[in-house]
């Protein structure tokens, strides 16, 4: 075959190579934006683990949630220093994603984000089913009366169980009232996070004035049992959603009745989200889902955790990413030869540009999720022409099918081995379970954006080199 016909078929190839992988990006990204994952709700545990430990049962429990607010923030607050004071003050590990709705399924049930399967606020203004109709018991819905008054997105407290649901309603007179369990929703904090970033004068301002409510609603019934809680914090930037310590660890009180004589959580002492949720169960006399793994207050304050453990990729899927990435070098190896200016520098260019310019991916950035794609490829942009310039000088060394190989395969290898470990390889070819796994949910969607554009590059380049070829073999005849 001549070889400008070589290098028209290695450019149709890489165009159906460019125009694959973006829409797989976007099924992708739109399953961790609104899909979920696979539940895995286990066997109900021993029901009998850890009697007679736990908060008592009291008449009234209160529970306020600052949507959005950072531990570090949280403890410079003054009612909530005063809270926890006077009570029990907690370091939280809320798991991963740190998401408002998964979050807190795990806090009102006492199942984790991956027992419930549960990883995204969804695309519905409620869980559809509901928990009931999916087999989870929470607490809320054990309790008679049971209100719950959201400032807004009042969908996620009606997507828990209570018996009332008021959106904007007045929480001083919810906080009032007789019913046992009364729950106030803050998320004006975890607006301004998303609008203007945590490191944002409107950030601070909005969790001051969160606390000021806190701080009234607790004078106005001094003796009811007050959890102080946060779902998920904010990066600097803004965004949540990954497992960045500082999204994941956020800070909560305990004060009221009986709390005193709960062992205090020392420095770097963690409890869990679903801790929280059995502590919340007990105040109100109700149990958590029976296949809860959760523990009674003073045995969660008093056990090491150390690190909570996050979701990981099966020992299987690291040896089938291992094996692609081995079989990417080999091949690339193989393509480019002993010829060291036709491998791909393209590749570890745009990986370093992506580090320096936006940071390592993950869940809680933008450039992960943005449709366009742009601000991700704006920072390995300039690898790009690297990419064309490398295909161009292989397809010269080693020819057009080689040059292409070499610029490729490794960058192809890598972004199928993020899929294996992400478990997401249903999800590119359009299924509907959610991807979410700790740096790889991320990193993959981000290489698949890389390479489609890459293969553009590549076959640029690949083009330029048979015209080349093309105009020198004219050159020559001319003489």
């Amino acid at each position: 075959m001549p070889a400008w016909t070589n290098s028209a078929v290695v450019a149709a190839a890489l165009a159906v190579v460019a125009f694959a992988l973006p829409p797989a990006r976007t099924a992708w990204v739109a399953e961790l934006a609104a899909g979920e994952a696979e539940p895995d709700l286990g066997e109900p545990f021993p029901s009998n683990a850890h009697a007679g430990h736990g908060l008592s049962q009291v008449a009234l429990t209160r529970v306020v949630l600052i949507d959005g607010l950072r531990g570090d923030l949280a403890r410079e607050l003054p009612a909530w220093s005063a809270l926890c004071a006077r009570g029990t003050s907690l370091e939280v590990d809320v798991g991963f994603p740190t998401v408002s709705l998964p979050v807190e399924v795990a806090l009102w049930t006492g199942l984790t984000q991956q027992q419930t399967g549960i990883t995204s606020n969804g695309g519905e203004h409620a869980l559809a089913p509901t928990l009931a109709a999916r087999g989870i018991a929470s607490v809320p819905s054990q309790v008679f009366g049971s209100l719950a008054v959201a400032e807004n997105h009042a969908w996620i407290a009606g997507s828990l169980g209570f018996s009332v649901v008021e959106d904007g309603g007045d929480t001083l007179k919810a906080v009032r009232s007789e019913a046992g369990l009364v729950f106030v929703h803050v998320l004006r904090v975890d607006a301004a996070g998303h609008r203007s970033g945590a490191a944002s004068d409107a950030y601070r301002a909005a969790a001051r004035d969160a606390d000021a409510e806190l701080g009234r609603l607790v004078a106005a019934v001094p003796n009811a049992r007050w959890f102080a809680l946060s779902d998920h914090g904010h990066l600097q930037a803004g965004g949540h959603g990954g497992d960045e310590r500082a999204l994941r660890r956020v800070s909560a009180c305990i004060a009221g009745p009986g709390t005193d004589a709960t062992p205090r959580s020392g420095p770097g002492a963690v409890v869990r989200a679903i801790d929280v949720a059995r502590a919340i169960a007990d105040s109100t006399g109700v149990r958590v889902d029976s296949r809860s793994r959760a523990l009674p207050l003073d045995v969660a304050v008093a056990t090491d955790h150390g690190e909570p453990p996050l979701p990981s990729p099966s020992l299987a899927a690291t040896l089938v990413a291992l094996a692609l990435l081995a079989a990417g070098v080999a091949v690339t190896v193989a393509a480019c030869r002993a010829r060291l200016t036709a491998y791909p520098w393209w590749w570890p260019l745009a990986g370093a540009l992506v580090w320096i310019v936006r940071g390592e991916p993950t869940q809680s950035m933008a450039i992960t999720f943005q449709g366009s794609g742009w601000l991700l490829a704006s920072a390995y942009g300039a690898a790009l022409p690297v990419a064309a310039g490398c295909a161009f000088v292989a397809a010269r060394r080693v020819g057009p099918v080689r040059g292409a190989i070499g610029q490729l395969a490794l960058p192809l290898a890598a972004t199928g081995a993020a899929i294996t470990l992400a478990a997401g390889w249903p999800t590119v070819f359009g299924g509907d379970v959610s991807p979410d796994m700790p740096r790889y949910g991320a990193l993959a969607p981000c290489l698949m954006l890389a390479v489609a554009h890459a293969a553009v590059a590549t076959a640029l380049g690949v083009i330029s080199a048979a015209v080349a070829a093309k105009l020198t073999v004219r050159a020559v005849a001319r003489r």
